[in-house]
């Protein structure tokens, strides 16, 4: 229902470039160009943080040079970190002081 949803907003706004899908963060299986943008909402909280990590990874994979994730904030990531964290789970990498 909320896809129908979120298609009918697309149509009403002239999205006519934007495809909604409905699949899961591991297996979602990607055709065609690079996405210029990505949205996922109350989903990375569903999995445990070793596969966040590989879901990130999988997302950056097939966003073009550019591209926008958004996601709505399921992730807790330290405080004053939030940027250079996600980047360092991206990269698959531990957070270091500072």
């Amino acid at each position: 229902m909320m896809l129908a949803v979120l298609r009918k907003k697309a149509v009403a706004a002239g999205a006519a470039n934007l495809e909604i899908v409905r699949a899961g963060l591991l297996s979602y299986d990607h055709a065609g160009p690079l996405a210029g943008g990505v949205f996922t909402r109350n989903a990375l909280h569903q999995i445990p943080d070793f596969w966040k990590g590989i879901a990130l990874t999988r997302i950056a994979g097939i966003l073009r040079p550019g591209g926008v994730l958004r996601l709505r904030p399921s992730l807790r990531l330290p405080a004053g970190r939030g940027r250079r964290g996600l980047r360092c789970l991206v990269r698959g990498r531990r957070q270091g002081p500072g």
